[in-house]
């Protein structure tokens, strides 16, 4: 089977699954990181094949390619994993020419329908744009972090995933997914306006009351307001 025809292949299986990513989690970033691997791992692949490279040359190759999730500065989910193991193995498959290629055909259909499956519960994801923020609360319900952000933001929030929760600095770092256009007067959602009197009540000073000046106090405003005396200079 030609170069070609498996380049196909591969990139027919590699925007099916991308196309299947985007739908159920609307993260454009991750779909282009996994066309970007698949074609990457394709392109080494043939090159080693090529080559003459043998088999363990090519697993120690695939083992450093796999290291890179690793070294990503925001951390993964299961899922994002799954989707980028089988970016990488749908793109070696059809790299390293196995014969007879219907076989090729097979395990790339196999891995993406798999993936399919597996993520099938994942419910498509609402439009709006995605964004990472950081609550300066610790927050672990979902629900009610939504309608923390939501007060404080002022946008209309459909989804919050939290990615991180720390107690030490009371922060909560989390992805959320909003609509564009800000919340209108009338329309907010009951869960953002029982939210308000939250997030009124957090940023409160703790000490309200006025406190009395002290006798210090009064010297000190009675030094500061008593009179400049000339003092006649001996010629």
């Amino acid at each position: 089977m030609t170069i070609l025809t498996m380049a196909i292949a591969d990139a027919l299986a590699i925007a099916i699954l991308c196309t299947l990513y985007l739908v159920r989690h609307r993260n454009r970033e991750m779909m282009i990181s996994y066309a970007v691997i698949n074609a990457g791992i394709f392109t080494v692949s043939v090159a080693l094949v090529s080559a003459g490279s043998n088999a363990s040359a090519m697993g120690m190759g695939l083992f450093g390619v796999l290291s890179i999730i690793r070294l990503r500065s925001t951390a993964l989910s299961q899922r994002e994993v799954g989707y980028y193991f089988v970016a990488l193995s749908v793109g070696m498959i059809a790299g390293i020419n196995i014969s007879p290629a219907y076989i090729a055909f097979i395990l790339m259909a196999a891995l993406v329908a798999l993936i399919a499956i597996l993520d099938a519960r994942s419910a498509p994801a609402v439009k709006g744009q995605t964004q990472t923020v950081t609550a300066d609360r610790a927050i672990s319900d979902e629900e009610e972090l939504k309608a923390y952000l939501g007060a404080r933001l002022g946008y209309a929030i459909t989804s919050v995933k939290v990615t991180e929760l720390d107690l030490v600095n009371d922060l909560t770092r989390a992805t959320i997914t909003y609509q564009p256009k800000e919340t209108t007067e009338g329309g907010t959602p009951a869960a953002v306006e029982a939210a308000v009197p939250q997030v009124t009540a957090t940023r409160q000073p703790a000490a309200t009351q006025p406190v009395a000046p002290t006798a210090e106090a009064y010297a000190t405003l009675d030094t500061r307001m008593m009179p400049l005396q000339r003092t006649p200079v001996a010629k």
